[in-house]
């Protein structure tokens, strides 16, 4: 639960910013899960009192989607004004206590060891700030003043190398565009779980505009210069402000890069995100196990060497999960929500049943040791019936990840192709409809030039008026008034006798 409360800001971006293309400021949640398994939701609103709303829905939705009765209580609730890019806000924070009330005992979250695996001759293996740039070329490292760290290698080429010094002020770099907050320690903790969009300030004319998508993640302090957060989009070179070098510790990769594999140059396993490290069988996790009893090479068609991956550096690497490496406690965890989630679809039970293990889709970076290599990937889904042929769920996907808005977009194309069908399935009844009317009306206006004079009859239907006067084929009036009340009276004569007009009068006669 405590994943689909974190990922609920990044959707109410999507929501705002693709679907309605409007600046709105949505609501913002963020969790803490505390020692004796319950849960701290943090609910920050610009519109006041709707919490009593979030109170319910939250618990309906542990019901019906988790399968669990949780009780919610607000410790704290706070007003507070504060300053936006328009001028002054109001915001509302209200402090949830989430308590499971049955399995008790139960955490919100499952808890997966993110093991930092380590390399084969008992060292760990740690990427190098040379590695990271490139790794990450949109990253972004700021201290606690919010103070440039470091940058990734694309945005080296993007940014003036004036701005680009230890120390530069992260907002004379860029402006944020979302969320609608002073940019500062305490402000990106309360929106950690958020997207944060920045725009690159028009420094010089020769550098042009960017606008990177991130969101921003805890990273290990390794200096003395205090904790300082990764912007995940991109990544640089650039010193310490204390003159060290900062370092991405074994401990703060697998979270940052939760998708990815490091192989040694016998294809072996030396290091797996912490998505990965939750998918997989631990007994496969073990350093040293070679990496296709685990994954099989969908893409590009060689065998898994190191020499063959040197070739085929530049080409896209898609790797398959197999069966037997799939890690069943989870599966059980993720079929209740995803058995649940499908039944809201459209889509079949039958096709649910033919499950289909993940695939990775990535590229293959040799690292500066030149001994290993790093997988960077993330799942190869792009709609939310295959998260659902998976037994995946959406809160695996990172927050910077663009699968994510892929899977989004992707859905509400699949709703507008339903839609359309459905229009077209209309118009095509409307269409036979009107040819069916226009028959009627044809046989109608037939049937009229029987009964009366042409001249009348065309009167009719134009809509004109017609004067009464009199007329002299009084065989006609005499069809139009009397002879329905002589069918009436004497069915057989509609039956068994044939009528001919004719200048001289009505005939009666079997033919």
């Amino acid at each position: 639960m405590i994943g689909f409360l974190d990922n609920l800001d990044s959707l109410h971006f999507f929501v705002a910013q693709v679907v309605y293309k409007a600046n709105l400021r949505g609501p913002s949640f963020r969790c803490e899960e505390n020692p004796n398994g319950t849960l701290t939701l943090h609910y920050y609103s610009s519109r006041a009192a709707l919490y009593p709303i979030v109170k319910g829905v939250l618990i309906e939705i542990a019901k019906r989607v988790f399968r669990m009765e949780i009780s919610i209580t607000v410790t704290g609730r706070t007003q507070n004004t504060i300053r936006t890019k328009g001028g002054q806000g109001f915001e509302e924070h209200v402090v949830f206590l989430i308590k499971p009330t049955t399995n008790a005992g139960k955490r919100f979250i499952d808890h997966h060891s993110s093991s930092t695996l380590g390399d084969q001759d008992g060292s760990i293996l740690r990427v190098t700030p040379t590695d990271l740039p490139d790794l990450l070329p949109y990253h972004i490292i700021i201290d606690h003043d919010c103070r440039l760290v470091q940058a990734g290698a694309q945005l080296q080429k993007l940014i003036s190398p004036t701005l680009l010094l230890p120390g530069t002020p992260i907002e004379e770099i860029f402006t944020l565009n979302r969320p609608h907050i002073n940019l500062n320690f305490e402000n990106i903790c309360n929106f950690i779980n958020g997207v944060f969009v920045l725009q690159l300030r028009p420094p010089d004319p020769e550098f042009p505009v960017v606008v990177p998508q991130c969101n921003i993640l805890w990273l290990s302090p390794t200096t003395n210069a205090g904790k300082r957060f990764i912007d995940h989009h991109s990544s640089s070179t650039l010193g310490d402000q204390d003159g060290s070098i900062l370092r991405v510790t074994p401990t703060d990769l697998p979270d940052l890069l939760p998708y990815h594999i490091i192989i040694d140059h016998d294809c072996r396993l030396v290091q797996a995100g912490a998505q990965l490290q939750k998918l997989i069988s631990p007994t496969l996790l073990l350093p040293g196990t070679p990496i296709e009893e685990i994954f099989t090479l969908n893409r590009p068609h060689i065998n898994l060497n190191f020499e063959n991956i040197c070739n085929f550096i530049n080409g896209v690497f898609v790797l398959q999960l197999r069966p037997q490496a799939d890690c069943s406690t989870l599966n059980s965890r993720r079929s209740i929500i995803s058995s649940t989630i499908s039944q809201q679809l459209t889509y079949s039970s039958v096709d649910l049943q033919m499950r289909t293990q993940l695939k990775l889709k990535g590229q293959m970076r040799l690292l500066e040791s030149g001994k290993h290599f790093l997988y960077l990937c993330s799942p190869y889904i792009s709609s939310a019936y295959e998260l659902q042929k998976t037994n995946t769920v959406f809160e695996m996907i990172p927050l910077y990840d663009p699968t994510r808005d892929l899977i989004l977009l992707n859905q509400l194309r699949f709703a507008d192709m339903e839609l359309n069908h459905q229009l077209e399935s209309n118009n095509e009844n409307l269409e036979r409809i009107a040819e069916e009317l226009t028959k009627e009306k044809q046989k109608t206006e037939s049937l009229l030039y029987e009964m009366l004079p042409a001249s009348v009859a065309t009167q009719l239907l134009n809509g004109e008026h017609v004067k009464a006067r009199k007329l002299y084929l009084h065989q006609r009036t005499l069809y139009s008034y009397l002879w329905p009340s002589l069918f009436k009276k004497y069915p057989e004569l509609s039956n068994e006798r044939s009528m001919s007009v004719s200048k001289r009068g009505i005939k009666y006669g079997n033919g």
